[in-house]
């Protein structure tokens, strides 16, 4: 019976032990691994979501585009919690040119198939343009924030 008692303290203690005191139990000779194993996952920093609770490390604001029968404008404020890929609006058809970062210019790279950049921790204005010579039937954009309508009134497809 005590055997018994003994492996359902084991089992429950771990779950006992709260979240932020979780580093306390690594032992001191490992601690200086954990900033490698939790790079690109450690979430800590990042608030919860109003639903779910999961944490959202980069939070996207209002995208603003102005599009023409030659190509278009693009700015959105994105506010990052921790080091993440951030979609820009566009795709392989309409790749988004002269991408700038309060007023820097930033290296577009393809990031799970569509125009993203990698950022760290801070509050961004990105800005940006689209050249094409057919208005495409739709121009993708990053999910969450807020859409103001195009000022030329054709459409964007919500990703």
């Amino acid at each position: 019976m005590v055997g018994v008692l003994i492996g359902l303290l084991l089992l429950v203690a771990p779950a006992a032990v709260p979240a932020g005191d979780v580093e306390a139990q690594v032992p001191d000779a490992l601690k200086v691994w954990i900033p490698w194993v939790l790079e690109g996952k450690d979430k800590r920093a990042c608030p919860l979501a109003a639903h779910g609770g999961e944490r959202l490390c980069a939070w996207p604001g209002r995208l603003d585009l102005d599009l023409t029968a030659a190509g278009g404008l693009f700015a959105q404020q994105w506010r990052v919690y921790g080091e993440r890929w951030v979609p820009l609006p566009g795709g392989r058809d309409s790749w988004p040119q002269d991408v700038h970062i309060a007023g820097q210019t930033a290296a577009v790279v393809e990031h799970d198939g569509r125009p993203a950049l990698k950022l760290g921790p801070g509050d961004y204005a990105l800005t940006g343009r689209f050249v094409w010579s057919k208005v495409p039937d739709g121009l993708a954009v990053p999910p969450g924030g807020t859409l103001s309508p195009p000022r030329s009134g054709r459409a964007a497809v919500a990703e």
